[in-house]
């Protein structure tokens, strides 16, 4: 947190910089975007990127918004050309440093302490600039002083870092281990485990700390963010039956935020998957969906990455820029017969398309030669309504055939050892080539005469 922040965009725009930094700035602080003259390279015929052209879209829209002429991109300017200064949030009492700044971070507060004194578990979910882990650090205050004992931990000590500074503020100690360090067998049924930064714990170390440990537990993360482990975080929140609370209003900056609400809906960071009939999958239609349409159509745009987003443990503002900006990406839908609703989504990657680069994970992996037309199927995401219909594999058996028509030899997939993607690829025709436990599983389909070959001899190799 901090008065004054500047995001340079020199020599380009980074999307997940952007993301990270528009949630750093206090109320009354401000907030600086140094931009390259846009509108000069615009008007010079070099075009910017879509992903480009569409933040400075928003940021034009968003209200107060000022661009001067060398460049600087700013809201509510004062004095000093180039500054926002963010309003500052409404409290219904001053803060001390440890004491709850409106009722509903009361609430919360209280509602965790009841849970880790009664042997509960909850977690915290909500979006940056709530006061979650200051909440976490007034629960872990009022354990602490009620002789309850308490673990604080979270990714590393340099993540919770606003949780103790508030023990801290009240001269009070509790003890901090990394999340993988903590030993649960150690802890008495008793002592409530505190869990700041959850998003950023990998997400095995997570799940075997909530399920070894028996004793009370408090979760906090952000919700509706870009970092960490994302929407795996709600999957195993689900496996372990914990009850979610939330905090609505913002603490470092006031209710309503331009900036705030600017950021969102162009970074897409809130998107949600939206209701869709229950007979919109009785006729799909299959199609490729150019670039051009999503740069122009955000309706379109949001409810392909809200499945995205949804479905994978880590989608980033960095996956919305590649959506719109990468020309080797294409895109896949299934759609609902009226055209109105996304049911699932498939992004496929071109590999080696301007010769052989290090992200070109089929190819390198397989050590297949040049000359042979690789993909690699990046993401794949079902409407949480419409799974386990078969929608995945139609549509896994569309783009297949549709790359097999275009000359393509191979189609591969990279994920994260799980048995249920690993049935799921076989029904899909898919080999598997490695598997090692705990790693990354690759599978692959060779769909043309000649790279059948190919793959066996990677598969002999690879130690199928």
């Amino acid at each position: 947190e901090f008065d004054v922040v500047v995001l340079s965009c020199h020599p380009g725009l980074h999307a997940d910089a952007l993301g990270c930094c528009a949630g750093l700035a206090l109320g009354g602080g401000a907030f600086v975007i140094l931009t390259p003259d846009w509108a000069a390279q615009k008007s010079k015929r070099k075009p910017l990127s879509p992903f480009t052209a569409r933040v400075d879209k928003f940021l034009r829209q968003c209200p107060r918004v000022v661009v001067d002429d060398s460049g600087v991109v700013a809201l509510e300017p004062g004095s000093d050309p180039g500054y926002w200064a963010r309003p500052v949030p409404q409290r219904t009492v001053v803060p001390s440093g440890f004491q709850p700044v409106n009722q509903g971070q009361e609430a919360v507060v209280a509602r965790m302490v009841e849970a880790a004194r009664g042997g509960d578990r909850v977690a915290l979910l909500a979006s940056r600039g709530r006061g979650k882990s200051t909440a976490l650090g007034m629960a872990a205050v009022a354990l602490q002083k009620a002789g309850y004992p308490a673990v604080i931990t979270g990714p590393e000590i340099g993540a919770v870092q606003a949780v103790l500074a508030v023990l801290g503020a009240a001269k009070v100690e509790a003890a901090f281990v990394a999340a993988g360090e903590v030993d649960c067998a150690s802890l008495s049924p008793g002592t409530a485990l505190l869990i700041d930064e959850a998003a950023r714990i990998d997400t095995d170390v997570l799940r075997s700390l909530l399920t070894t440990h028996k004793g009370p537990a408090v979760l906090c993360s952000t919700a509706d963010g870009y970092e960490g482990n994302g929407q795996m975080l709600a999957k195993i929140l689900r496996e372990v039956s914990m009850n979610i609370l939330t905090l609505e209003d913002p603490i470092r900056w006031a209710k309503g935020d331009p900036f705030e609400c600017t950021v969102n809906q162009c970074l897409l960071l809130d998107a949600q998957c939206a209701s869709v009939p229950d007979d919109a999958a009785e006729d799909v239609d299959f199609t490729k969906v150019h670039r051009r349409l999503l740069q122009s159509d955000d309706g379109l745009l949001a409810q392909v990455y809200s499945l995205l987003k949804g479905a994978h443990y880590r989608t980033s503002p960095s996956d919305l820029r590649l959506l719109l900006d990468d020309t080797t990406v294409e895109l896949f839908l299934a759609r609902s017969g009226d055209g109105q609703h996304v049911i699932a989504v498939c992004m496929l990657v071109h590999e080696g398309v301007h010769g052989l680069k290090r992200h070109d994970l089929i190819s390198e992996t397989l050590k297949i030669e040049q000359g042979y037309r690789v993909a690699r199927v990046a993401r794949i995401a079902v409407h949480p309504s419409f799974q386990g219909k078969g929608l995945g594999a139609r549509l896994t058996a569309a783009v297949v055939e549709r790359f097999k028509e275009h000359s393509g030899d191979i189609v591969g997939v990279l994920f994260r050892a799980d048995d249920r993607l690993s049935v799921f690829w076989s029904t899909c025709g898919f080999r598997t080539i490695s598997a090692r436990e705990g790693r990354a599983r690759l599978v692959v389909r060779a769909i043309s005469d000649r790279s059948v070959s190919a793959v066996d001899v990677a598969a002999t190799r690879l130690g199928e």
